[in-house]
């Protein structure tokens, strides 16, 4: 098969970016020292992954893992492979982070790229990649970075929705080959297993779809067989995804999908406006400067920044308007925007009542118990469309110095690390972290002791073992205890 220029290219550039990026990221993390980013899926031997790869967990009495495992189904897979190789935890983090890097960044172009050729709005490399840039550094993607949960899995699902949209909007032909349904299928069934943005993704497929078989005058006995036999596809490969779903809705005890609280009636603030600035997470606004997560939080409220956004809107919505043209990319980039953003804001006014309304009375609609974070997706897939259909009437020099400056004002503490790596010392296990000499030396008195560990979490402060400034827990020993100690069974933990 014939790789072209473009594709060479893109793969060239994505994979150095990948490399320098997460080269700059650890360059101010000592060597005997790993990251760990707040709610990260972070694994420290294979026994650990093998003991989490089932719908209950033995280890733990029984306890229900279903959810868990699908929302951490490739990384499991992933971790796995890369120890199996001998590579430490450090050497596994910089090539999950690379990896994860260089997929968002060529996926996402080649599904801008066959978006472009389908609608026929241009198709220069430059445009194209600058946009996979912006796809990939933005403060949607900021923010999961920071928090640990742009996780594998999370960015199958984030990085192939530009390329499964190029598939759904065939789906409208009436001879449609074959192997596009069977490339389509599979790309579903990647990006299923991150439940929340999924579901946000369907959305958006099923938007464009319904525009391109309304406006284009599809014919809809053909588009009704295709998507029948998409589906007759899907299924068989996603048996054990929804097997596990019902299992765990059924059988789930806690806190389980059909059973959560929604916080974000007291968390969720600022309405529209800070959906329309990007602040897709409540603890950004809630906690500015009084907690270790999102300690460069003054970045948000930069004049500058703030300013970037409203620039990147009237830059849209004055090309939108000067070269109006109806048509299905546009029209549906532009509703499923106005319908995350309102969804995005969760029970805040204006018609909160709505979302209120589809929380308590639709169970499915938990997944959504966070909207800011999950409808944010929405958010920065829309503008990335507009931006594509925009793309053909700015001249390629203008664009990509426009959406690359864009870029970086909008994703820079990311793109330096300072969003990833902690900047005040001693008052968290959020960033850097090692293991101790003494956890070291205790080692093999434990080995040798043998049978089941109890232990009480003890709180050490400091910068390798305190959690949340000064709140107790027993969370940091437990994160650093698998790493020392990856073979001990542990059944039961108090603290």
């Amino acid at each position: 098969m014939k790789i072209n220029t473009g594709t060479k290219k893109a793969i060239i550039i994505s994979a150095l970016l990948a490399a320098v990026v997460v080269g700059v990221w650890f360059s101010g993390v000592p060597v005997d020292e790993f990251l760990h980013l707040h709610d990260q899926q972070l694994y420290f031997s294979r026994e650990e992954i093998l003991s989490l790869s089932f719908i209950r967990i033995s280890e733990g009495m029984g306890v229900m893992n279903g959810l868990q495992l699908l929302m951490s189904f490739w990384d499991l897979i992933l971790y796995y492979l890369l120890y199996t190789i001998g590579l430490s935890i450090r050497g596994v983090e910089m090539m999950v982070f690379s990896l994860s890097l260089f997929t968002c960044l060529f996926v996402s172009f080649l599904g801008f790229r066959r978006l472009s050729k389908i609608f026929k709005k241009g198709g220069a490399f430059s445009p194209l990649y600058t946009l996979a840039l912006f796809y990939t550094f933005n403060t949607y993607t900021l923010i999961f970075w920071h928090t640990g949960n742009f996780s594998v899995t999370t960015l199958l699902t984030y990085s192939l929705l530009p390329l499964a949209l190029s598939f759904v909007a065939q789906l409208t032909q009436s001879k449609l080959a074959f192997k596009n349904l069977v490339v389509l299928s599979v790309i579903l069934f990647l990006m299923s297993f991150q439940i929340p943005l999924f579901a946000v993704a369907v959305l958006f497929m099923f938007c464009l779809f319904i525009f391109k078989l309304v406006l284009d005058r599809g014919n809809f006995r053909d588009a009704l067989r295709n998507v029948m036999g998409l589906l007759l596809l899907y299924f068989p490969l996603a048996l054990f995804l929804f097997g596990t779903i019902f299992y765990s809705f059924f059988n789930s005890s806690g806190m389980g999908i059909n059973n959560m609280g929604s916080p974000f009636d007291v968390l969720l603030k600022g309405g529209l406006l800070n959906q329309l600035l990007m602040r897709f997470s409540w603890a950004i606004y809630n906690f500015r400067g009084s907690t270790n997560l999102f300690e460069f939080s003054n970045f948000f409220f930069n004049p500058l920044v703030i300013s970037s956004y409203f620039v990147l809107y009237l830059f849209l919505l004055f090309f939108v308007y000067w070269k109006w043209r109806r048509g299905p990319l546009i029209l549906a980039s532009l509703c499923f925007l106005a319908f995350s953003l309102f969804f995005a804001k969760g029970g805040q006014p204006p018609f909160g009542a709505l979302f209120n309304f589809l929380y308590d009375h639709f169970p499915p609609f938990k997944i959504f118990r966070t909207p800011d974070s999950k409808f944010g997706f929405g958010v920065i897939a829309s503008l990335s469309l507009i931006l594509l259909w925009v793309s053909p009437h700015v001249k390629p020099k203008v664009f990509v110095v426009f959406v690359g400056l864009i870029t970086l004002l909008q994703s820079y503490p990311l793109l330096t690390g300072s969003a990833i790596v902690k900047i005040r010392e001693g008052e968290s296990m959020d960033r850097a972290i090692s293991v101790p000499s003494s956890y070291k030396k205790v080692a093999p008195y434990i080995a040798d002791e043998g049978g089941p560990i109890w232990f009480w979490g003890i709180v050490w402060k400091g910068r390798t073992l305190s959690c949340g400034g000064s709140t107790p827990g027993a969370g940091p020993f437990f994160l650093v205890f698998f790493l020392v100690f990856p073979s001990v069974i542990i059944p039961a933990v108090s603290s």
